[in-house]
């Protein structure tokens, strides 16, 4: 079915695409697009089964909207709701665009299942560069939506592919109540691998609510991590979100080059269990390869619990190079076996205040130095201490960690998880740093799991019940 320039309709008036009678319709698109929209929009699309011919054998996309107009064209009034997608050698649902600062205004989709396909589940993308000014998109939002078992493509060795919902050049975005698994175990692509759910190029953008967990990566590729916010993304919040059993990092923050600068980003009241099971990754993960690197970002109030793995050398934190004012507050890490508590090639721009460290085998990774005791590193690396006074705790933390990881599975029951949280008689209960008396942050009002903070004594880590 293909809608071209025309076609459209308004906001008031939309063209609308969906099931009449009883059931649910189905569109069966053989090996092209299920739903084809070319410069045009004003379009609510919904209650339908759409499906090709395979990811192996079709080479289309679900649900594709494209905008080829002039620079700096923006369609408004997209709706996307109660679909299944699935069988599509590209994406369940794109939006692209093709010229610069050209896209798409006011998109929302909503309960959406996208599955079984080969590029990813959802997909938007459009035109930028390191100097632009603007974002092809505006107000983009994705909630209550499942993508998972969308494989990526082995053929495909220019870019990632395999992501479960990844959304780029766009201002004001938001992606809620989603979940995202077992994507990504055939991307190919050397340089950059798949996410569950992340954002690329993006402002004001934000990830909040979801569980995304055993997504994997190619044995040639990289990342297959759960949750990314990536190359030139600025003012963006990661925050409430479940990660677990993921091959990367349960949270990356990542600079490529020629990216736009990135910063003013924030991490918090977040879990990672049993994440970056393969290649060299942090649950929590910061790189950049880029000159302006990663500057001005705020990680605290996160839960990260790492193990060994067969096949990767895990760090609870993994910090890389070109790193500018990066504070890591009131975190909880956790390692088991020879996993590593912290793995930071250049500490220069790094602060570490009020967090609590629990290690079978206590190792942090400093630059070129290796410390088995949490004073020495302290003392040493002068973390820890603000205005001469030292903070921090290790020892015994007293946080429920089970034996196997639990997957909730419906993102609006994540406060049910009864794992990772701090025992009654945790040391780490009332005891963070006041955040907003330091340092002027404004921590918010709830925990990971609801509850209510105290600003000035909240408890250290993700919370607790």
């Amino acid at each position: 079915m293909e809608a071209h320039p025309g076609d459209g309709g308004t906001r008031e008036i939309p063209v609308v695409i969906s099931t009449y009678g009883n059931g649910r319709a189905t569109i069966r698109a053989g090996q092209g697009d299920g739903v084809c929209a070319e410069n045009c929009a004003g379009i609510d699309i919904s209650n339908l089964e759409i499906t090709g011919s395979g990811r192996e054998t079709n080479q289309g996309s679900g649900i594709h909207f494209n905008n080829k107009s002039a620079a700096g064209t923006k369609l408004d009034y997209v709706r996307i709701t109660d679909v299944d997608i699935s069988g599509f050698g590209g994406c369940g649902i794109a939006i692209g665009a093709e010229k610069e600062r050209s896209g798409y205004k006011d998109v929302r989709i909503v309960r959406a299942s996208l599955h079984d396909n080969a590029s990813a589940g959802i997909s938007a993308w459009g035109q930028t560069h390191e100097k632009m000014q603007g974002w092809a998109h505006e107000q983009i939002y994705v909630g209550h939506c499942r993508a998972y078992n969308n494989s990526g493509i082995a053929a495909k060795m220019d870019s990632h592919s395999g992501s479960g919902i990844v959304i780029g050049c766009v201002d004001g975005g938001i992606i809620e109540y989603c979940e995202a698994f077992n994507n990504g175990w055939l991307c190919n692509f050397k340089n950059g691998g798949p996410v569950g759910i992340w954002f690329w190029d993006a402002h004001n953008a934000l990830i909040q609510f979801c569980e995304s967990h055993h997504n994997r990566t190619g044995k040639n590729s990289v990342d297959g991590g759960g949750f990314d916010l990536d190359g030139g993304v600025t003012h963006s919040v990661i925050q409430y979100n479940y990660s677990h059993d993921n091959d990367g990092a349960g949270y990356l923050l990542a600079q490529y080059e020629r990216a736009r600068p990135f910063f003013k980003n924030t991490v918090r009241y977040n879990i990672s269990a049993n994440d970056a099971r393969a290649h060299d990754y942090g649950a929590v993960h910061l790189w950049s390869h880029a000159a302006g690197g990663i500057r001005d970002v705020d990680v605290y109030h996160n839960t990260l619990l790492v193990s060994p793995s067969a096949s990767g050398t895990p760090a609870a934190v993994h910090c890389d190079r070109n790193m500018q004012n990066v504070r890591l507050l009131n975190n909880v890490f956790i390692t088991r076996g020879s996993a590593k508590l912290i793995k930071a090639l250049q500490y220069e721009g790094l602060a570490f205040l009020g967090n609590a460290y629990s290690a079978e085998t206590f190792l942090i990774e400093y630059g070129t130095q290796r410390f088995e005791k949490f004073d020495a590193w302290r003392s040493s690396a002068k973390q820890e201490a603000f205005k001469e006074q030292p903070f921090g705790i290790a020892g015994d933390l007293k946080i429920v960690w089970p034996e196997n990881t639990i997957t909730i599975g419906d993102p609006q029951k994540l406060n049910t998880l009864n794992a990772y949280v701090l025992q009654a008689e945790s040391p780490l209960i009332n005891k963070g740093i006041n955040l907003r008396e330091m340092f002027g942050i404004d921590i918010g009002t709830r925990d990971f799991w609801g509850k209510k903070i105290r600003p000035d004594a909240p408890d250290v880590g993700a919370g607790g019940r």
